[in-house]
């Protein structure tokens, strides 16, 4: 900052001020307390999410397996619904439980990243890529469960953060980060004894894509609702096919 040397006295005292204001500025920015977590918009979303899988679960009996399983034969034969009711379907307890769990973690870290309604539509199109992957590759005859979804959003943060970024500024490790966990993720939990290790993988694969094609901000509020609305509709249009058609 260049001043005459007979406004040096003047320029300090203006200077003092500003940067006393902003010391104030920032230290009143430092005690305002943080909102609840349930008060959070994305937080709210995934557990709203998680708490319908749970209500579902409760609510669903042998019938509702039967017709809205994965079943390997009747979706060949054209029972395409069952590609998207079986995501809501869960085998017991620990099976719901857990999916719930990851969903309200990963889910809240996707709504932050791509907004409230993509959150539901993202897990839904990577649970379908799951199953076809499933479908087209092994010999497995059923199949239910979210944790297809779960893999996609975890997918898709990953690519979506290595997209948005990657800098020439960015090291290495932080790189290695974005795409390790994932890896370790994947790893710990993919391969249970009863886990559909292609339905999981289809759904990560399914989700790096997603990643990578989506905008690098949030679309509009119009958009997520948009995609939320039509996450709801494609649901209760396939629960309704599927419990009004026949095993």
């Amino acid at each position: 900052l260049d001043v005459p040397a007979s406004s040096i006295d003047a320029a300090s005292a203006v200077l003092s001020q500003f940067y006393r204001e902003e010391w104030q500025a920032g230290s009143a920015r430092a005690r305002v307390p943080s909102p609840p977590l349930l008060l959070s918009p994305s937080f709210a979303m995934a557990l709203c999410l998680s708490l319908g899988l749970l209500a579902l679960f409760i609510q669903t009996n042998e019938p509702w397996y039967d017709r809205g399983g994965v079943l390997r034969e009747a979706v060949w034969l054209g029972q395409w619904w069952r590609l998207v009711t079986g995501s809501t379907l869960h085998a017991d307890w620990p099976h719901v439980l857990g999916n719930c769990a990851f969903l309200l973690i990963l889910g809240f870290g996707a709504a932050e990243r791509f907004g409230l309604g993509l959150l539901p539509a993202i897990w839904l199109c990577t649970s379908i890529g799951g199953f076809g992957a499933s479908l087209l590759l092994t010999e497995i005859s059923s199949s239910v469960g979210a944790s297809g979804g779960i893999y996609g959003l975890l997918g898709a943060s990953a690519a979506h953060a290595l997209k948005t970024e990657v800098s020439d500024t960015m090291r290495w490790h932080r790189r290695l980060r974005r795409i390790g966990g994932p890896a370790l993720f994947v790893a710990a939990t993919a391969f249970g004894e009863h886990s559909n290790i292609v339905a999981h993988l289809g759904g990560l694969g399914t989700g790096l894509l997603l990643g990578v094609v989506l905008p690098r901000k949030p679309p509009a509020v119009s958009m997520q609702l948009c995609a939320a609305l039509a996450t709801l509709v494609l649901l209760w249009v396939c629960w309704q096919r599927a419990l009004s058609t026949g095993v």
